[in-house]
């Protein structure tokens, strides 16, 4: 379980750091992030590497990558570092769907490589958009005359990754509903018991509450209120992240994709 979680943390703090220019935010921002990233991934390569005899070479390239980015920020080579940022984020891409072949092929799947991919790339972007979204907020908080236009194009990139997970879950509950209807059919009780928490904290901290946060955090930076929006995202990371690790429980342990 999280194993996944800090992987898919890690490829989309790179990936969002794509959208996001260095040259006006600056190679501290950059370096905090992509460490940040790199120690996610590093907790996630260390977790498999007790479960799975192979390595995962596409998971250590872009580990490798990610270190070779973070190394030229300090020479100032913006085009290197931005190439060397662009591969991180491909590695990231072929661990991601190796993931989701890996998964699908499992005799207690029940997505195909397709979906368990769409799952896996906007659980990266989401996580990844909105913890590096609260890592800009602060950063807007110690250093003065930051322009406003990458904070609003975070929050815009926020919402969008949101939309489009949101999107995800909605599509796989709308084919499994049966599963689940026969489930509460056939025991109610049991259903509760085993899935009512987590679906309950999944629907919650997953979908509901991280919509209504992106748009208070939206209505904040469009006044440029960027304090206000600084603490509303402390709020938006914390419940998007427990929604993501219920959706890695879910998947892990029940095979079931939400």
């Amino acid at each position: 379980m999280f194993e996944l979680f800090f992987a898919h943390l890690g490829i989309g703090l790179l990936a969002c750091l794509l959208l996001v220019p260095l040259r006006r935010l600056g190679r501290q921002f950059f370096a905090f992030a992509t460490g940040l990233a790199l120690a996610f991934l590093i907790l996630a390569a260390a977790t498999r590497a007790s479960r799975e005899t192979s390595m995962n070479v596409a998971l250590w390239a872009c580990i490798g990558l990610a270190a070779a980015h973070l190394a030229s920020l300090r020479f100032h080579a913006r085009v290197l570092s931005i190439a060397l940022l662009a591969a991180a984020v491909a590695a990231g891409g072929v661990t991601v769907g190796r993931d989701a072949i890996a998964l699908a092929a499992h005799p207690a799947a029940h997505a195909s490589a397709l979906l368990l991919g769409a799952h896996f790339v906007t659980a990266a972007l989401v996580t990844g958009a909105v913890t590096l979204d609260m890592i800009l907020g602060h950063f807007y908080l110690v250093i003065p005359n930051l322009s406003f236009g990458p904070l609003r194009r975070l929050t815009l990139v926020f919402a969008a990754a949101l939309a489009l997970r949101i999107g995800v879950v909605g599509w796989t509950l709308i084919g499994a509903w049966d599963v689940w209807a026969l489930a509460w059919r056939t025991d109610a009780t049991r259903f509760m018991l085993e899935y009512g928490f987590f679906l309950t904290l999944r629907i919650v901290f997953g979908v509901v509450g991280p919509a209504v946060l992106a748009y208070l955090v939206w209505e904040c930076v469009r006044i440029r209120s960027n304090q206000s929006a600084t603490g509303i995202l402390y709020v938006a990371t914390a419940i998007v992240l427990i929604g993501e690790i219920a959706a890695k429980y879910f998947l892990t342990t029940e095979a079931l994709l939400l």
